[in-house]
């Protein structure tokens, strides 16, 4: 089995159990996200021998309920034997850790996070990260389209630039028809300055996607 380096997480246990990196639902988290970064980086840049789908076969479909073939409500050894090249890692946030499975897909990187002391195999993940640009996200658009297109298509939503007095440059979204996926855009804070339920028409029409989150459940701080 592939070894995976621990990596910093966008989740954390307790206090922040639904939190995302909308930095409203946990306060003091302000300087994550660069981190995570340089962390996913580190964490994908060996080889990879085995993907969780094989390569070439075009982009993977994401959804609040599946990724790919994996089921998001599957416990964690079922995502491991589907995926060979998995490996246990820890995701750290603050003073917190959370046990975690990588899971690699061409163009793709996962890791789904369980708020416990150690993986619970027998039980699903309670939130999962994605990065990179080979996704189809809700069978609809790729994940390198335009903020634009990802507006036009999926409608009204809430967002955070609560990340506005620091360096980082990214808002978080979240669709109202989607509620347990929450995307990252690589774009200025201060467009969202009047709040989260500022027109989302304010952000950028060229900003990108750079990270996703899914959990398991809704977030109560973010109701539309």
């Amino acid at each position: 089995m592939r070894a995976v380096p621990r990596v910093r997480p966008l989740i954390t246990r307790a206090r922040c159990a639904l939190a995302t990196l909308v930095l409203l639902a946990c306060p003091g988290r302000e300087k994550v996200a660069d981190s995570q970064r340089q962390s996913v980086d580190a964490a994908t840049a060996g080889p990879i021998s085995h993907y969780c789908v094989p390569r070439g076969a075009g982009p993977v479909r994401i959804s609040e309920d599946s990724i790919g073939p994996l089921d998001l409500t599957a416990p964690l050894e079922r995502l491991k034997a589907l995926c060979p090249g998995s490996g246990d890692t820890v995701w750290y946030g603050g003073e917190t850790a959370s046990p975690a499975v990588f899971l690699p897909f061409d163009g793709l990187t996962v890791f789904a996070v369980q708020h416990q002391d150690s993986l619970v195999r027998d039980q699903p993940a309670d939130g999962w990260e994605i990065r990179g640009t080979n996704g189809l996200l809700f069978g609809r658009l790729p994940l390198t389209a335009s903020w634009v297109e990802f507006q036009s298509a999926f409608g009204p939503g809430i967002a955070s630039g609560a990340n506005v007095s620091t360096d980082e440059k990214s808002v978080t979204v979240m669709f109202c028809a989607h509620p347990r996926v929450f995307l990252v855009l690589e774009a200025p804070p201060e467009s969202l300055t009047l709040g989260r339920r500022a027109d989302l028409s304010r952000i950028p029409s060229v900003a990108r996607i750079v990270q996703l989150a899914i959990y398991a459940r809704p977030n109560p701080t973010w109701s539309c």
